[in-house]
């Protein structure tokens, strides 16, 4: 192997799932690790001569990046490093590697703070990918309706048209959210479009808070502890076009309304 000649001090790689921005420099690499389903980013710079640990928790020393065939390639930007156990002897590790260790191994977080709501989604999105029993085609679906995008997005926005109800038509606005939550529906349900209203994004949060219920006929249930309802334009005749499908949902979504207002 031979050093890696960079032309430029920054370059990056995508790969649909994954991309890793790096930034070298005399001093060590800075690299930037996305996760585009989850939306985590992690930031860890790499300093050249500082201690690692690889997967047989040796001590790795970095001496200086590498690449193996073509630099862009997803995993071929590597360390060279050398180890204290292994005789001295010199070996390489992905960057990539390296970074999904440190963050199997809680050594590194994400750069920003995550909500609960997405902290939530990203750790439903991590057991359905540990599933084994599901197949790669319905993680995706499965995935995709828990963030709210891809073909269950679409289907809402063919059934609602716009906010289920204020009417707003403007996509950027729109969330796709589920009546009965993610956490005790099935795969079936958590995919089935009648467990879905269209909302922007101020009532999806209300919704999810049970702030707001709807009975079957649509009309609204306004909780007793929310009082600024008015602000954020919700009124008492307010009704939403329902089916008979989503009634299962919103008896679900009802109980829970019902709990908290008990409290």
């Amino acid at each position: 192997m031979s050093l890696l000649t960079i032309p430029l001090p920054f370059f990056s790689y995508s790969d649909g799932k994954e991309e890793y921005k790096y930034h070298v420099s005399q001093q060590g690499i800075d690299v930037k690790l996305f996760f585009v389903e989850t939306n985590l980013e992690y930031n860890r710079f790499f300093a050249w001569g500082s201690t690692l640990k690889n997967n047989n928790n040796n001590d790795v020393i970095i001496i200086r990046l590498l690449s193996r065939d073509d630099y862009r390639a997803s995993y071929s930007a590597r360390f060279y490093v050398k180890t204290k156990s292994l005789n001295k002897n010199t070996l390489d590790i992905s960057i990539a590697h390296q970074m999904k260790l440190l963050i199997k191994r809680n050594e590194l977080q994400p750069i920003a703070l995550l909500s609960d709501q997405e902290q939530s989604a990203a750790n439903d999105i991590a057991v359905i990918n540990a599933d084994e029993t599901i197949r790669e085609t319905e993680k995706k679906r499965l995935i995709s309706a828990r963030i709210g995008q891809g073909k269950y997005r679409s289907d809402l926005l063919m059934e609602w048209q716009g906010c289920a109800v204020t009417g707003c038509t403007d996509e950027a606005l729109l969330v796709a959210s589920h009546i009965k939550p993610w956490s005790r529906s099935t795969n079936e349900e958590r995919l089935d479009p009648n467990n879905g209203l269209l909302l922007v994004a101020t009532l999806d949060k209300a919704f999810d808070r049970y702030l707001i219920s709807f009975n079957d006929d649509g009309t609204i249930l306004i909780s007793k502890a929310f009082k600024d309802y008015a602000l954020v334009g919700i009124t008492s005749d307010i009704k939403i076009k329902t089916k008979q499908e989503h009634a299962k949902y919103l008896v679900d979504h009802r109980q829970q309304f019902e709990n908290l207002q008990a409290i």
